[in-house]
């Protein structure tokens, strides 16, 4: 991956010879490679994000579909996920992916996280950097409908209610909207996650409320 790297990064235009001198390859093996993926389709997810070295690997991939004239798919892997995007929730290019995050808690260098329905043990990442970063995190708060093996680790673990337990909406992975109506009602102190961060939100800038999920839907320029 280092040697790929080297000879994509910045992408500069390299021609077959040179590409198969840099990563010590046969000639011929990397004609046929590139007549095996001229033109095709590139599939992956976001959770290639994930994984060690896995913003590079996305990085260079997509340079391959742009070399080879096919074209780069990088989908979310669930619906809400997609709604982040499209509200650019998700880091920037100055932000810190996933696995950053945790090297960073286990290091000490971030202080506090906040998880929303997620046991980090059940996600494919490292168990022992999962480990290391929640047993060094300061404050962790977990918002979650299960006791999951992450909630032994919160600081603060606040119920979340239950997708049939609350109105609200999902974006699929094509970007298209689907509103949904509770048909239950919510159980205990569980509360849906947009009230949690209302309440939270009011406390620290007093304001109008949203009263419903449909007032919040309402508030987002992306999905007018």
């Amino acid at each position: 991956a280092e040697t790929l790297a080297n000879v994509f990064s910045p992408y500069p235009t390299v021609s077959l010879e040179d590409a198969a001198r840099i990563c010590e390859l046969n000639l011929a093996d990397v004609q046929q490679a590139v007549a095996l993926v001229s033109g095709a389709p590139i599939v992956t997810s976001t959770g290639i994000y994930n994984e060690r070295g896995g913003v590079e690997a996305a990085r260079l991939l997509a340079a391959l579909a742009d070399t080879t004239g096919g074209s780069f798919n990088c989908y979310a892997r669930g619906a809400t996920e997609r709604g982040l995007q499209i509200l650019e929730a998700t880091p920037s290019d100055n932000g810190w992916n996933t696995h950053q995050m945790l090297q960073a808690a286990a290091s000490g260098q971030l202080k506090a996280l906040w998880l929303i329905d997620v046991d980090l043990f059940e996600v494919g990442l490292d168990r022992d950097l999962v480990n290391r970063a929640l047993e060094n995190i300061e404050f962790l708060v977990l918002q979650s409908s299960t006791r999951s093996e992450t909630f032994y680790y919160a600081s603060v673990a606040i119920p979340m209610a239950l997708q049939a337990e609350c109105d609200g909406s999902y974006t699929n992975m094509e970007g298209t909207l689907q509103t949904m109506k509770a048909v239950i009602p919510p159980i205990g102190e569980s509360k849906p996650v947009w009230r949690v961060f209302e309440e939270l939100s009011l406390r620290i800038q007093p304001r109008m409320p949203y009263m419903q999920a449909k007032d919040v839907l309402e508030a987002i320029p992306a999905y007018h």
